[in-house]
């Protein structure tokens, strides 16, 4: 670990003491409590992360980038909680997610600089995943587009020296889609880019469309339908 990075030890230990909250029996009160401490945490990070990028040290602001992320990974799994605690399971899966995202970039930002201790919260968003929510189908779109650009230089993506994926001056470097032509195909997947893209309703036998995640009756259109054409007999 960067020697510097000792004086931030302290926000590691605040995730690290959060983590005993991630199981869902906790109260709601210690979860919400934890959402608003980490929210101070992160104005706390970003505003040294600036510091370090005035300066121009760049592996100082990568590695604040990559706590930064922690800290996000572990509220986006708070607010997944409270969230099913409040009947919103749709917001849940959104924040389990973009926990599993955050977690995969504060890995990414701390590449060949530190040992990113995640505080198990992998495990707890794969325990999840795969014990509280129903299995998942989701959405893949074919696109073709004209040209895109780097988020780090402006320049056209794969002219400059800049990588997708990887972090400079505090900052992930990703490819900017523009000129978006067409959208020639979509397909059901249950590998997806994104897990963001999923089937959110599903029919069933009696043709009403369910919710997936609640299986409540979302519509009963055909139903109504189907009711209209038996009187018009």
């Amino acid at each position: 670990m960067i020697k510097e990075m000792d004086k931030y030890k302290y926000i590691l230990d605040e995730i690290g003491a959060r983590t005993k909250y991630l199981y869902f029996t906790r109260g709601l009160e210690f979860q919400e409590e934890s959402v608003d401490k980490l929210d101070e945490l992160l104005k706390s990070i970003l505003k040294e992360k600036e510091k370090y990028v005035e300066e121009k040290n760049e592996s100082m602001a990568n590695g604040l980038l990559s706590i930064e992320h922690m800290i996000l990974s572990q509220k986006r799994l708070f607010e997944m909680i409270i969230n099913l605690k409040k009947d919103n399971s749709d917001d849940a899966w959104t924040s389990l997610v973009l926990a599993e995202t955050h977690i995969h970039l504060a890995h990414m930002a701390a590449k060949g600089l530190f040992s990113v201790n995640d505080g198990n919260i992998p495990q707890f968003i794969e325990g999840y995943e795969k014990l509280i929510f129903p299995p998942q189908v989701y959405n893949s779109i074919e696109a073709i587009y004209g040209s895109s650009t780097c988020s780090i230089c402006g320049e056209e993506y794969g002219k400059c020296n800049h990588i997708k994926g990887r972090a400079y001056m505090g900052k992930f470097c990703f490819e900017q889609i523009k000129d978006i032509k067409e959208m020639p195909a979509m397909a059901i997947v249950f590998e997806p880019a994104s897990k963001l893209h999923r089937i959110t309703h599903s029919s069933d036998d009696n043709h009403n469309m369910r919710d997936v995640m609640t299986h409540r009756i979302s519509h009963k259109e055909s139903n109504k339908l189907k009711t209209k054409l038996n009187k018009s007999k």
